[in-house]
């Protein structure tokens, strides 16, 4: 996904903060704050969830970019996006649906 219009600049945000997160694992590894168990099953999950969930449910593996980011269907027809998200006011547990329609 190209958050900084793709090429170095999308490059040089991952790469650091790929390096900030693996510094920090190596770092509570020698402190002895965690297990070296421990950060890898963070490493683990960490790309399960920033990198792999969001290429098979929203980028895809390898497809061309403009696929990726069409807003609309091809024919004309509008496109819907609907979204669940947790609401709480004070106490109150719930969730609302809110969406768009381009």
């Amino acid at each position: 996904m190209p958050i900084y219009g793709g090429g170095v600049g999308d490059n040089l945000a991952c790469a650091s903060m790929i390096g900030a997160a693996a510094t920090t694992g190596v770092l509570r590894d020698v402190s002895g704050s965690h297990h070296a168990s421990d950060v890898m099953f963070g490493t683990a999950l960490g790309l399960v969830a920033g990198w792999i969930v969001p290429s098979a449910l929203h980028y895809g593996f390898g497809e061309d970019e403009e696929e990726e980011l069409a807003l609309a269907p091809s024919d004309g027809a509008p496109a819907v996006r609907v979204a669940f998200v947790p609401f709480g006011p004070r106490g109150a547990i719930g969730a609302q649906v809110t969406g768009v329609v381009f």
